[in-house]
């Protein structure tokens, strides 16, 4: 009778050494073939699984298919059978790892290395497509890595068959939900189309870190493999290359139809995306990737960092560009290596000059729902050119540059389109036509006609000659002031600070100061920030109105605008003075310095100004502070101090704008602590106070349901990690 300490299994030509997984369909053991003298993986199937026939008949084709697949990135299988312990696979053993346990160890990989991974993955399943077989299961546990830098794909059609008894509840279902294609989700019949789109989820996953359709349930992942559009790379990660990008973009696409026709052409288009200096083989570069990631990664952002610092250097010198692109590849060096300090005080200096936004645009509802509409249709030129466009008038030049280098990989036969995109980054000196980041495909001088030959001009034609053409040109200067006028109102109406809740608060100045600032907006408004600096700089310079009562209102505008256009330092020094005189203004003053200071330095000295407006008890600047005092905390890792900051605002201040905000956040960090049942009130809160289709509305949603999820599997107790009172220094 046997025991639990009965004898390893025996199988024919294998001695078992030990264990190496268990699953629920089989045993995998190390042992050792004695005719081939060589290390194989042996899956032994568990009898109660191999009891099922239909199992056994697939089972048994599957792997005589497999058996056929010879191919250096594909796990060769090298024997099957039966015996008294059940049938059984002997398959190629890896010393090495998973790419699963790799991205568990490392979060994500540089950019050259997961594009060498995912053509390797290519080139295995190309050849298997070519034999007719779909893998149906690619995803990070069934990518072996070697010690020697060998990428192997695994579980070839076993995989199938093993899912099809594994995933019952979901009917005809076969595959692991986060790794699915869209068909595969809706049990629609699939081909090779559907193994392109899993390697595109691995390869984003590679890049960000993150799975783009993975939830803690897997029946709302599956809906979002159908239904959701990933999070756009560029948002997790600003340093990878438009091209890549666009090959993610491509491979996730939900129509088959729109991704790569075959593995091969995928596989072409990401081994063109592979740029390494010098020459470097991919192979290579991975091996030593392998031996020494730390040292691999360090070496890389500092060699990254300088070429792209030495690039935008020398685009400023020449001036061959215009500022958006050299501040393009600066913002590159600055990110690429954070710790260079050269890159990152060059690019604060740049972006200052040049007003421009020292982080990413965010909050633009408009921009939010475009780059929602183009994520379904990621190549149509008018959305990308609109998107452009109003990056550039929101002075985020640097999602407007990503829009741009997109546009410019674009076969684009409108001249007029052309001539719109140039105009995007065309230096002043030049005008369109001219990028310095690529040189147009058409020459302008091959065009023009030669020079008539000079004919005598009647002297009474002079004045006709001379004024026909003024009139022409007034008429269409005044056309063009009219058009630029109009299209400028979005981006040139008075500073709006949606993030802290300022917006709407300055009341309007009275008598001549009313009218002074009511002239400088209107200046505003044709895009002559220099000229409404001016007129507001020059009145409250004026003796005469010294101590005017509307004095601070005027010098508050005069911040602001000074703080849109990127000049900083002034808008801090106006604001400061306002504080210093404790004007009736200095709370506002005090909320927009910290407001600013938040933005140029979050971990800066913005704390102090909201810990003040806290203090004050005045009901319009509390529930600010106390936003802003959660999120300061929150990044210095004092969760307990930001989670009472942020409850607070949502329960003293409910109807307040930043208030839906405040639950969400403290949602967040409550589900962080396992405490479910508070977390799930959090976000019930914010989704029943949120505006529908709107940004914390979606957001307050898709938390609720990764709660209930977890609620669902009810096994993990809830931790008590309590908001702490904040002392007198918080």
């Amino acid at each position: 009778m046997k025991t639990a300490t009965a004898a390893p299994p025996q199988f024919r030509d294998y001695e078992i050494e030990r264990v190496i997984a268990r699953g629920g369909m089989a045993t995998v053991y190390l042992a050792t073939d004695q005719k081939q003298n060589r290390k194989v993986a042996l899956k032994a199937i568990h009898p109660h699984i191999a009891e099922d026939p239909e199992f056994l008949q697939r089972f048994l084709h599957e792997v005589r298919i497999h058996r056929e697949l010879k191919h250096p990135n594909i796990l060769e299988l090298f024997d099957f059978g039966d015996s008294a312990d059940g049938p059984f696979i002997a398959m190629e053993y890896v010393d090495g790892a998973t790419l699963k346990s790799f991205l568990e160890q490392l979060t994500k990989l540089p950019c050259e290395i997961a594009l060498f991974v995912a053509g390797e993955v290519l080139c295995g399943l190309a050849f298997a497509h070519q034999k007719g077989i779909v893998h149906r299961d690619v995803k990070p546990a069934n990518v072996l890595i070697t010690r020697r830098g060998g990428i192997k794909v695994a579980d070839f059609g076993i995989s199938r068959t093993e899912e099809m008894t594994r995933l019952t509840q979901t009917g005809n279902v076969i595959g692991t939900p986060a790794y699915m294609s869209p068909e595969q989700a809706l049990a629609a019949p699939v081909d090779a189309r559907s193994d392109i789109f899993s390697v595109g989820i691995l390869l984003y996953e590679m890049l960000s870190g993150r799975n783009p359709f993975g939830t803690d349930n897997p029946v709302t992942t599956i809906r979002r493999v159908i239904d959701a559009y990933p999070e756009d790379l560029f948002r997790l990660d600003p340093t990878i290359p438009t091209e890549v990008e666009e090959l993610v973009g491509r491979m996730l696409a939900k129509d088959p139809s729109r991704r790569f026709p075959t593995a091969m052409d995928a596989l072409q288009a990401v081994t063109s995306c592979i740029q390494l200096p010098g020459g470097v083989d991919a192979r290579d570069a991975f091996r030593r990737f392998l031996h020494g990631p730390s040292r691999y990664l360090e070496e890389r952002r500092q060699t990254v960092s300088r070429a792209h610092l030495q690039k935008g250097k020398s685009l400023l010198e020449s001036k061959a560009a215009a500022p958006e692109v050299a501040l393009w590849e600066i913002f590159q060096a600055h990110k690429a290596d954070a710790g260079s300090l050269e890159a990152s005080e060059l690019y604060q200096t740049i972006a200052s000059k040049a007003g421009a936004r020292l982080t990413i645009q965010m909050e633009n509802a408009k921009i939010l729902e475009l780059e929602e509409k183009l994520r379904s249709d990621p190549q149509n030129v008018q959305l990308l050119l609109q998107l452009a466009k109003l990056c550039k008038l929101e002075r985020d030049f640097i999602s407007m540059m990503r829009f741009f280098l997109k546009l410019k990989r674009l076969k684009i036969s409108d001249t007029y389109l052309e001539r719109q995109i140039d105009s995007l980054v065309a230096p002043p000196e030049q005008g369109p036509g001219s990028t310095g980041v690529r040189p147009t495909s058409r020459s302008r001088a091959a065009e023009l006609p030669a020079a008539p030959r000079k004919k005598a001009i009647h002297p009474a034609s002079k004045w006709l000659l001379v004024g026909l053409p003024a009139l022409f040109l007034l008429g269409g200067y005044l056309a063009i002031r009219s058009i630029w006028k109009e299209a400028s109102v979005s981006r040139l109406r008075p500073r709006q600070v949606r993030s802290v809740g300022l917006n709407d608060l300055q009341v309007k100045a009275r008598g001549d100061a009313g009218a002074v600032v009511a002239r400088a907006r209107k200046v505003v408004e044709t895009g002559d920030n220099s000229a409404a600096m001016e007129i507001l700089d020059a009145w409250t310079r004026n003796p005469a109105n010294a101590s005017h009562p509307d004095m601070p209102r005027v010098l508050l505008e005069l911040a602001a605008l000074n703080d849109k256009v990127g000049r900083s330092e002034k808008a801090l020094a106006i604001y400061s003075q306002l504080i210093d005189q404790n004007a009736p203004e200095r709370f506002e003053a005090r909320a927009s310095r910290g407001d600013l200071l938040f933005r140029l330095d979050p971990d800066g000295k913005a704390e102090a100004d909201f810990r003040v407006l806290r203090d004050s008890g005045d009901p319009t600047w509390v529930p600010v502070a106390h936003f802003y005092l959660g999120k300061i905390l929150q990044r210095q890792n004092n969760l307990g101090l930001a989670l009472d900051h942020f409850e607070t605002l949502a329960q003293r201040f409910p109807q307040h704008d930043l208030a839906n905000e405040g639950c969400l956040l403290a949602a967040r960090l409550r589900l962080a602590a396992g405490s479910l049942s508070e977390a799930a009130a959090l976000a019930q809160q914010a989704q029943e106070h949120s505006k529908v289709g709107g940004d914390v509305h979606r957001q307050a949603s898709e938390l609720l349901t990764q709660i209930q999820g977890k609620q669902v599997e009810g096994a993990t107790p809830e931790v008590a990690v309590q908001p702490q009172s904040a002392p007198a220094n918080q």
